[in-house]
């Protein structure tokens, strides 16, 4: 949303580890949630569905 409101590119880098194997896993998306890793990595992502409008846990896993 960001991005189109700049009329700007925008993305977001998260960097994590595999919770099998601990094997470091980047994960870039950009303003239209399309989102792309390395050619080997097959991630499992999802956009949760919330109010953020009245979301106001410290984290998403506290209240979702």
């Amino acid at each position: 949303m960001q991005g189109r409101l700049r009329n700007a590119p925008v993305e977001v880098r998260i960097d994590s580890r595999c919770a099998v194997c601990a094997r470091p896993i980047r994960i870039v998306a950009d303003q239209d949630l399309r989102w792309r890793t390395p050619d080997d990595v097959r991630p499992l992502i999802f956009e949760p569905s919330l109010d953020w409008s009245r979301f106001r846990a410290r984290t998403i896993v506290d209240d979702y």
